[in-house]
């Protein structure tokens, strides 16, 4: 998103736009789903041949091939690339406007180089001084005291989905499908949902959602490798049926987080200063990525660019930036409250599985007693499936026109949050000690490694204590 905002903006006629890069290389290899708009606006930057990218269709490439191809564009348009690089004060000026409506015209931007090694930066040695500041530094954002020194706060969603990736080949024959196999893949409907298969040039790459795993599957996974790509490799085994194998090295199979977050304002009301990407919303990656979903930004962005060009230097630059704010704030709620969706309707799912796996929970290990502990899932899922079926319906009338997205999201969509970050924590406590996927890992796992044979014996469910 900053390489694209940054060749635009040369685009616009500003003459000297600078990129502040903290990395030193793109290196990247996750793959992002490029739809129309984008795949229209890589083919007229001349991306897409080199990319082998087919114009008019959803396409993939990974972001270190996509960074690099729009560097050498960016670099081509004039743009300064300071890498190794970060901003470490702002600091406003020639402040305009009578109260409350000031705003500064200008911001100065203090720049360290960041010590990779060590995580600081060093002290400032430079600073540069511009009349706007883009700021796509990805989901970070909401954590960084500049931006929030620029005003920008940020509304984050506590109840959490669980995701994993593996990158894997292309080469080797289909196997035969057998009724057992058709068996196994029903299985797998309890541990995953909403996958995402994509076909890079060397490679293809599965995303999905872990939507049986509680709390302490992750764990298990996140800090046993092996039997993460173990899993990963049945899940693989399970869903093509041939010689297709995860790439070797430690990037080539996650396990990680989702976590939901959104700026409540994605330009500020002081500084000239917008939000753009994951910094302005981090999406659930079952949705879309941040280039998908950043990508309404950068359309504001163009136009907020250009009607900048045209301004006078007596002419307020805050009616523009309210414009951007009120354009890409809608698109951030919206996509916020699609990605609420996603994780309210995973949830249900894992508390559906857990109720239909009750009958294999020791009454020992059960604090509550058995009735208390079926009750209360009992209405974790009632309240799960009514937090979906509310989100569902805020968003339905936003996209149609019938409600104002800003008192929308405030008024309705953050309650529905606090609901689901209170019915999180209480599903957290219930499992806490409950490894959920165990069994079904288990199970697909000694039948991909003995195909053919008699599916192997069902475990119980494993408690940890």
């Amino acid at each position: 998103m900053g390489l694209m905002a940054a060749i635009r903006a040369c685009e616009a006629g500003f003459s000297q736009v600078t990129i502040l890069e903290q990395r030193t290389d793109y290196t990247r290899q996750n793959v992002p789903t490029l739809k129309g708009p984008i795949v229209n606006y890589l083919e007229e930057k001349g991306i897409t041949k080199e990319l082998g990218i087919v114009p008019d269709k959803d396409q993939w490439a990974s972001f270190a091939s996509l960074e690099g191809a729009l560097e050498r564009r960016a670099i081509h348009a004039g743009v300064r690339i300071l890498r190794g690089v970060v901003a470490t004060d702002v600091i406003g000026h020639d402040l305009r406007g009578d109260p409350p409506n000031q705003r500064y015209k200008r911001v100065q931007i203090r720049i360290s180089e960041w010590d990779a090694t060590n995580k600081v930066a060093k002290p400032s040695t430079e600073s540069i001084t511009a009349d706007l500041l883009v700021i796509a530094v990805g989901g970070s954002a909401a954590n960084n005291p500049l931006v929030a020194k620029l005003g920008f706060g940020y509304d984050r969603l506590r109840a959490k989905n669980y995701m994993a990736y593996a990158l894997f080949n292309l080469a080797g024959p289909q196997i035969p499908r057998t009724p057992e196999d058709e068996l196994n893949t029903q299985k797998l409907r309890s541990l995953v949902h909403g996958r995402t298969t994509l076909q890079t040039t060397d490679s293809r790459y599965l995303l999905l959602s872990l939507t049986g795993l509680t709390k302490a599957d992750f764990v298990n996974l996140r800090h046993q490798q092996i039997r993460l790509r173990s899993l990963m490799q049945t899940i693989v085994n399970n869903l093509f049926w041939g010689e297709r194998k995860i790439l070797e090295g430690k990037n080539s199979v996650q396990v990680f987080k989702v976590r939901l977050q959104r700026a409540r304002t994605v330009a500020s009301g002081l500084y000239p200063a917008v939000l753009l990407g994951d910094a302005a919303l981090t999406p659930h990656p079952q949705t879309g990525s941040g280039l998908v979903t950043g990508f309404t930004g950068f359309q504001a962005l163009e136009t907020l660019l250009d009607d900048l060009k045209k301004l006078s230097t007596r002419t307020a630059s805050g009616p523009l930036l309210a414009a951007y704010n009120q354009t890409y704030g809608k698109a951030t709620a919206e996509r916020a409250l699609k990605a609420s969706f996603t994780i309210a309707d995973n949830l249900h799912r894992l508390l559906t599985e857990l109720r239909n796996e009750v009958n294999h929970f020791p009454q020992r290990f059960n604090p509550l007693g058995f009735t208390q502990f079926k009750n209360t899932i009992t209405i974790l899922i009632e309240v799960f499936a009514w937090a979906r079926g509310k989100l569902d319906e805020i968003y339905t009338s936003i996209t149609a026109g019938h409600a104002d997205y800003e008192s929308a999201w405030s008024d309705q969509a953050l309650m529905i949050w606090d609901q689901l970050d209170r019915a999180y924590v209480r599903l957290k406590q219930l499992t806490q000690d409950i490894e959920l996927a165990s069994r079904r890992i288990g199970e697909l796992s000694a039948y991909s490694e003995n195909r053919g044979q008699t599916e192997p014996e069902r475990t119980p469910l494993r408690i940890v204590h």
